[in-house]
């Protein structure tokens, strides 16, 4: 896909502003590396899954301008929780569409999950990240114009992999969210 096209599937200038990813990051971490990962972490597991999700999120590139010349930033934001996140640039991810990228993961149909439905709006994602943005880029102006914001294109609206693994240890549920990017995880029961 290219930039054009990434832009014109997944931009955040939808009618109502809260349309689901058209587009996903691709996963860095496929379900044989997912499963693999809990097996190396919990011993004696029983049914071990792992099922693909993309959370949807948006990514907002800023630059901003002073007489002392300028700075950028990039912001990703949660449109479940509503957090902004400080990222390192995009531009270079190939970004597919939603459907290609659960192929890709090695998912089948029976372990795929529904993705999360957005709670924000295009409106208030962009202002999750300009407010963010703006904190990073204008922190350190006490003295003089702290300089104007300004959006380096349409923000994205994307889907960004994650992996629900599951299975039982001594009779017991072991739920453990694994970032299909960057192999972080979050223990829901363990």
């Amino acid at each position: 896909m290219t930039s054009a096209s990434q832009r014109t599937a997944g931009t955040a200038g939808t009618a109502q502003g809260s349309a689901a990813p058209a587009v996903a990051w691709p996963a860095l971490i496929d379900e044989v590396r997912a499963l693999a990962w809990l097996r190396k972490r919990l011993t004696d597991l029983e049914d071990p899954r792992a099922r693909l999700y993309h959370h949807p999120m948006l990514a907002a590139s800023y630059e901003v301008r002073r007489r002392s010349g300028s700075a950028t930033a990039h912001a990703l934001v949660d449109l479940v929780g509503g957090r902004a996140y400080a990222a390192e640039p995009w531009e270079h991810i190939a970004f597919v569409p939603l459907a290609e990228a659960k192929r890709a993961g090695g998912v089948r149909a029976e372990t795929a999950l529904t993705d999360p439905v957005r709670v924000l709006d295009d409106v208030r994602g962009e202002r999750a990240a300009r407010d963010l943005v703006r904190s990073i880029l204008l922190r350190g102006r006490r003295l003089g114009p702290p300089g104007r914001l300004h959006p380096l294109g349409e923000p994205l609206v994307f889907g960004k992999p994650n992996w629900w693994l599951t299975a039982t240890r001594d009779g017991k549920p072991v739920e453990i969210i694994l970032d299909g990017l960057t192999g972080r995880h979050y223990a829901l029961r363990a």
